[in-house]
């Protein structure tokens, strides 16, 4: 008779015992290679700790970053509505004319006036002022705020340097594309961290005092002051002063001042919350990434002056009004894990008709006011969806049929 001996339990090995035989430290797995314990505990609370430093997860709800960007855009509509000219611009020379198209590049198509005018949906044409406004004051947020994500950095090589370096932020935005193209993740968390730490402020940290760094103090001091200089410019630049409103008094001219100078501030805090509380990397799409309307596109959505002639699918593309902005190499703070990007607003495009008999239809509607704009504006949610009457029919070329229209443009934009 055959019996089975007692398995004899094995001491546990502990890591010196591991040493003692030649085979080195514990090894552990961190991801694409194999570390000692030491080195591990040190990869983990290096990333827990710049996890926290940072603060993604504070914005990282979309949610919360959408309705930032809306209220930033109905800001920017009342507005543009407020200050804009609403009469036909026949007073605009030819020469001044030209210099409006061409301060919109990478915004608006570089034909001509009379050419873009005439290809707009009467709606358009009717508020070509405002249109153009508002176009003109998201293409200077978007240059100031988005295309320069560095914009607030003082560039001082020592405390004794009153000036700076007023082309540092230029060229550190380029080391940061560069980086995207080669590590985006960690350029993401490279640009997320170098913000959050530069210009979250106490609130935003989640602590009761401002984390204790001059860099964040010299950094405001300095936003104070370009936002400033910003408002200064934009007011004085000649393309804004031709579409503003005239014959204003002084009272109204300092009240334009003052909500100009809000729409920035608006636009900063924005911008600086998105690029500093979450890892991503933002991007933006315009003239020529939009060059024909798809329907069918997450990126873009017809303007509300395309109301009663709404744009076909492969149309081209006249104005972007506002651009589609979305953030990509998202990394989750729990892991290095990629979300999928977010897509924050979506552009708003006016286009010309299809084909002859659209374009015969949109000339013959004349240039008569929308009625929704005509009757004035209150509070909306940003759909900015004109609401229409049940069974609406498309028409076959670009012209909805005949309906009654609830006035709900832009309602109340300029408490938002």
């Amino acid at each position: 008779m055959v019996t089975a001996r007692k398995k004899q339990k094995q001491p546990k090995r502990t890591s010196t015992d591991i040493e003692e035989k030649g085979k080195g430290a514990a090894v552990y797995p961190s991801g694409e290679y194999l570390c000692q314990q030491e080195e591990y505990h040190d990869i983990m609370e290096h990333h827990f700790m710049m996890g926290m430093l940072a603060r993604p997860h504070i914005r990282s709800c979309p949610e919360m970053v959408r309705n930032g960007f809306i209220q930033l855009a109905l800001r920017v509509q009342g507005w543009a509505m407020t200050w804009g000219e609403d009469k036909p611009m026949y007073r605009l020379s030819d020469d001044e004319k030209r210099m409006v198209i061409a301060s919109l590049d990478g915004f608006c198509i570089q034909d001509d006036w009379d050419s873009i005018y005439s290809s707009l949906p009467p709606g358009g044409r009717a508020e070509i002022g405002i249109v153009l406004m508002e176009t003109m004051m998201n293409k200077f947020i978007h240059d100031k705020f988005a295309a320069s994500t560095f914009w607030f950095v003082d560039a001082k090589i020592d405390a004794t340097d009153q000036e700076g370096d007023d082309n540092f932020c230029k060229r550190l935005d380029y080391v940061y594309e560069r980086f995207k193209e080669t590590l985006p993740k960690d350029a993401a968390w490279w640009k997320s961290t170098l913000v959050s730490v530069c210009m979250l402020s106490a609130t935003e940290w989640g602590y009761n005092k401002a984390p204790p760094t001059p860099l964040l103090h010299t950094t405001l001091e300095r936003r104070k002051v370009l936002l400033k200089a910003y408002g200064d410019e934009l007011l004085a630049s000649q393309p804004f002063q031709l579409l503003f409103r005239g014959s204003l008094s002084e009272e109204e001219q300092a009240i334009r001042e003052e909500e100009t100078r809000k729409v920035l501030e608006e636009a900063a805090h924005q911008f600086t919350s998105l690029q500093g509380e979450s890892f991503g990397n933002l991007v933006v799409e315009r003239l020529p990434e939009l060059l024909t309307f798809d329907r069918h596109s997450n990126k873009m959505d017809p303007h509300i002056l395309h109301v009663g002639f709404r744009p076909h699918h492969g149309t081209r593309v006249l104005i972007v009004t506002r651009p589609h902005y979305s953030y990509h190499d998202i990394v989750a703070t729990n892991g290095w894990q990629s979300r999928p990007p977010l897509q924050i607003i979506t552009a708003r495009v006016l286009t010309a008709p299809k084909g002859p008999k659209a374009r015969a239809l949109w000339a013959a509607a004349g240039d008569d006011r929308p009625i929704h704009v005509a009757q004035g504006h209150a509070n909306t949610a940003e759909n900015e969806e004109v609401s229409q009457e049940e069974n609406v029919e498309e028409g076959s070329d670009g012209e909805d049929k005949p309906r009654k229209l609830r006035r709900t443009y832009l309602r109340g934009a300029e408490d938002a």
